[in-house]
């Protein structure tokens, strides 16, 4: 799996193709396609950095063995056109790279202008835009593409506080239906930081059982934060729901990957402890049953919590 990457990249840079010249120019995304759906059903997790980065070099690679080809798209057939815009939307999602929203952008751009692009396209440019959180850019798409079935973005507030430089979460505002943009406090000595999803049956299960154990409450109360991860839509209602039922716990909305680098792995549930400012464990999951006894073994090691 570790050299997948390297080894589809030389196949890229060395190919030679006697077939016509559309099919061709098509076999770059046709592969990069394939290798994505190669690694989605490995063993490496989809929501690890590794994995990202591993389908960030794969799509640089596209890009950059492609690139005098896609000066101007006039001359791509339809295919080649919704191949190039499923690629870069794969490369979004998984890495949440504004940048690579470009050739999206310019693949539906295209598609429109030849009255080829459906509500579905317009949908998933519109999630990508959310995702890499060009919020005005996803608002305006919707008003033009009249979307209605796309989730809405919640009213948004950017604390006067506010650090970009720094981890910074979306929480829900104190009064009314908004979102608050804020940096979250972080214990440089100790901190739990726990991604959780905002539908997923795992973390509520967690959460559930973690509010009726008194100690593993209060413990967490104290240091952890909840943090959903960056994703196509701001689950605001969610969030909103979570933070009435579980008043002791401090939940949030990742504005993006690249304001959380000590996050290596936003699969959810994952409980990352970190001492110093370092990674020192993880529990992972939260199956019938739970791991209420895992995560106290890990608090309770010393130099981990000190109030244990």
């Amino acid at each position: 799996m570790k050299n997948m990457v390297l080894a589809m990249c030389l196949a890229w840079s060395g190919l030679e193709d006697s077939q016509a010249q559309s099919s061709r120019e098509s076999l770059g995304v046709e592969r990069f396609n394939a290798y994505i759906h190669e690694m989605e059903t490995g063993e490496t997790s989809s929501g690890t950095v590794l994995f990202s980065s591993q389908v960030a070099t794969a799509y640089e690679t596209l890009l950059k063995t492609e690139s005098d080809r896609w000066q101007t798209l006039v001359d791509e057939t339809e295919d080649g056109l919704r191949l190039l815009f499923r690629a870069s939307q794969v490369a979004v999602f998984y890495t949440g790279n504004a940048a690579y929203l470009d050739l999206m952008e310019r693949a539906l751009t295209e598609l429109e202008r030849r009255h080829l692009a459906s509500p579905g396209l317009h949908a998933q440019m519109y999630e990508a835009y959310v995702r890499t959180r060009r919020l005005d850019d996803a608002r305006a798409l919707a008003t033009r593409a009249g979307l209605r079935d796309v989730s809405p973005i919640p009213p948004i507030t950017h604390a006067s506080t506010l650090d970009m430089d720094r981890p910074a979460w979306f929480r829900p505002e104190a009064n009314g239906e908004g979102l608050l943009l804020d940096n979250p406090t972080i214990d440089p000595e100790f901190q739990v930081i726990v991604t959780t999803g905002a539908y997923c049956n795992p973390s509520h299960r967690a959460l559930r059982e973690i509010h009726r154990d008194k100690v593993l409450a209060a413990l967490l109360g104290r240091h952890a934060l909840w943090v959903m991860p960056a994703d196509s839509a701001i689950h605001g209602a969610v969030l909103r729901q979570l933070t009435a039922d579980y008043p002791e716990f401090r939940f949030g909305i990742a504005y993006g990957k690249r304001n959380w680098p000590m996050v290596d792995n936003w699969a959810t549930p994952i409980f990352h402890v970190f001492k110093d400012g370092r990674l020192v464990d993880q529990v992972v999951g939260w199956p019938e049953g739970g791991r209420a006894e895992a995560l106290r073994k890990v608090l309770s090691r010393p130099g981990a919590a000190s109030d244990f």
